[in-house]
């Protein structure tokens, strides 16, 4: 049997560049053709996360106590304003991409989520309420930025069924009304914050999903 020989002409040096530039333009491309995927499997994720938020749960629910009924939300409007939120919230989701370099130490693929500005919820008539006396109440204001700071003084919120724009209670003179302690939050830490916190792994396997072609 004959033997085969073989002869490296470039170095080895030279060898390994080769293969980390390819690696790396494998991984690339891997990436370029997963975006759109990894995008459209992300999406639904970031409705689930925000959906389960207890903020979002009571605005759904609409009885009396609820968040909604404190805050006025008007009978009937439950779902249609948390649906044009979590909307808002999973259209403002993006992919950013760096190109990995031939070594294979720079490059990096971000998922971003909710803009920390919150500017594409916080100007919007629909998360607003406003009074028989003209003035307006910037309620997903108050449970993004205003913890548990008194919001409206002279008054208090009184549950009461078949009361109120909510049909579910209403303001009467009192001593002050906040966000219960429970749903407050700031711009670091609200419920939407709190819906993407800890959901590395989560991402981490729709990633490997992705891009191993799952």
């Amino acid at each position: 049997m004959g033997q085969i020989r073989l002869k490296l002409i470039d170095s080895p040096s030279k060898i390994k560049a080769d293969i980390s530039r390819a690696m790396a333009d494998h991984v690339n491309q891997m990436v370029i053709r997963g975006k759109g995927r990894l995008l459209t499997r992300a999406k639904p994720l970031v409705a689930n996360w925000i959906l389960e938020q207890p903020e979002v749960e009571s605005l759904l629910d609409g009885k009396t106590g609820s968040l909604a009924a404190q805050v006025g939300i008007p009978q009937g409007h439950n779902q249609t304003i948390v649906d044009y939120l979590v909307s808002s919230i999973v259209a403002a989701t993006s992919i950013k991409i760096q190109p990995f370099d031939a070594k294979l130490t720079r490059g990096r693929l971000d998922l971003n989520f909710q803009p920390s500005d919150f500017g594409n919820l916080l100007d919007v008539g629909m998360f607003e309420v406003l009074t028989k006396k003209g003035i307006k109440l910037e309620w997903l204001r108050w449970l993004l930025e205003e913890g548990s700071k008194p919001i409206i003084i002279g008054y208090d919120y009184i549950p009461s069924s078949g009361r109120g724009r909510s049909n579910a209670g209403t303001m009467k003179p009192g001593v002050a009304w906040r966000i219960q302690p429970a749903f407050a939050g700031t711009l670091e830490n609200n419920f939407i914050t709190r819906a993407f916190s800890h959901r590395e792994k989560d991402m981490e396997k729709l990633f490997a999903q992705v891009i191993g072609g799952v």
